[in-house]
């Protein structure tokens, strides 16, 4: 069974949510994400060099869709199978308050952990933003969704931890948790 390490990042805000709690103590509320990077296209031969395009994704649980911002996609496009929709309106999608459109498509994806671990190139639905971040504008990374992506027949598995820092990177804080993606 392949498994990797998903580490759990605090990424930093321009504006925290600072609160007290019932003894008064002032607290900053982390902005916890999943971390991984991802390799695009199907698994080379064992005896291969890997030169698939890499690139730092988040696990976002609360995401339908894996969404792929054009500055990425256009890398990797002949990758891609575009795929039809039943709709002949135009689709259209949103985040952090950008109206964007976007085609489906389907395209394999790998995931890779912090110690070189790697889990198999899987089939993944995704959408792919057709419009251009504009600079200035944060460069967030790759949101892998929940629906048909790298979770499909996968366990991801957390456990709760005391240790503050991850014993095998002493400098990557737990949060509190250690989050595990595996085959079957």
């Amino acid at each position: 069974m392949a498994v990797i390490r998903i580490p759990v990042v605090n990424e930093p805000r321009q504006n925290p949510i600072r609160y007290f709690d019932e003894t008064g103590q002032l607290h900053e509320l982390p902005l916890l994400r999943l971390r991984a990077d991802i390799l695009i296209g199907t698994d080379p031969a064992r005896s291969a060099e890997d030169r698939r395009p890499q690139f730092p994704a988040i696990l976002d649980t609360g995401a339908p869709l894996s969404v792929f911002p054009k500055r990425v996609w256009q890398r990797f496009e002949p990758a891609i199978t575009r795929l039809r929709v039943a709709d002949e309106r135009p689709l259209a999608g949103s985040a952090g308050g950008r109206r964007f459109t976007y085609f489906l498509g389907r395209v394999s994806v790998a995931v890779t952990d912090l110690f070189g671990r790697r889990l198999r190139a899987v089939p993944v639905l995704a959408q792919f933003r057709e419009d251009d971040i504009p600079e200035g504008e944060p460069r967030a990374a790759v949101p892998l969704g929940l629906g048909d992506g790298i979770l499909e027949g996968r366990a991801l598995t957390r456990w709760p931890t005391v240790e503050r820092y991850d014993p095998d990177i002493s400098t990557l804080e737990s949060h509190g948790q250690w989050w595990w993606l595996a085959d079957p």
